[in-house]
């Protein structure tokens, strides 16, 4: 997949639903390896807009807390160009496994 290309990409949201900062990292593997700060320091109730890509596969996160431990992970899973879902940095699971059901359902987008 083109990454320089915008339909290669789905539109998400992540939520600090927690009382503490976090910061996301997007994760080349569920193992931890390759990981890249995303949104830098999320304060509770703000909100980071994220592009990930789409069709087979699973697009894993860390959830770090502000001293960088590792808290938990969404695992974000797109078989289509969708915008719309919206998930939350609370429903984290404490080790990467099968793909986060967002809060918000996304939806198709049009500019396929």
């Amino acid at each position: 997949m083109d990454p320089t290309d915008p339909t290669n990409f789905s539109s998400v949201a992540f939520v600090n639903d927690t009382g503490s900062p976090a910061v996301l990292f997007e994760c080349g593997d569920s193992r931890g390896r390759d990981c890249h700060d995303m949104s830098g320091r999320l304060a509770p109730g703000e909100r980071s807009d994220q592009q990930v890509f789409w069709g087979a596969g699973l697009d894993p996160w860390q959830v770090r807390d502000a001293r960088g431990q590792i808290v938990g992970w969404v695992i974000v899973s797109t078989q289509r160009r969708e915008s719309g879902a919206v998930y939350y940095l609370g429903d984290a699971e404490s080790e990467p496994g099968k793909p986060t059901t967002p809060r918000v359902s996304p939806h198709a987008d049009p500019r396929r």
